[in-house]
């Protein structure tokens, strides 16, 4: 999904910056351009959050030895109702046909 242009760029990375408890700070001069400046925590003994380690010895720990199904594999009957157990419903939307006076009062 492509979200070049939409706004979202820099409330995404001050939140990951905060999240990591670091800030972003900007800075524009006209003329020139902007000055992204994204601070953290650099030292280990300053994070509040490690990253695992992931090597081949240690993956075996991480990785799941049967495979689970999930909402996207379709073999699988997870969320699926026996059937009969629920009568389906049929709706109908009345709503009141538009006149000519409706349409006219632009």
């Amino acid at each position: 999904m492509l979200f070049a242009g939409y706004g979202y760029g820099l409330p995404i990375s001050r939140l990951y910056a905060r999240y990591f408890h670091g800030e972003l700070a900007l800075m524009s001069c006209e003329g020139f351009g902007t000055d992204c400046i994204v601070y953290l925590k650099a030292l280990s003994n300053e994070a509040n959050e490690l990253l695992p380690i992931f090597n081949k010895a240690s993956s075996r720990y991480y990785r799941t030895p049967v495979q689970t199904g999930d909402w996207s594999n379709s073999g699988t009957s997870m969320g699926v109702r026996p059937s009969g157990a629920m009568k389906p419903r049929r709706h109908t939307l009345s709503t009141p046909s538009p006149t000519i006076s409706q349409h006219a009062q632009c």
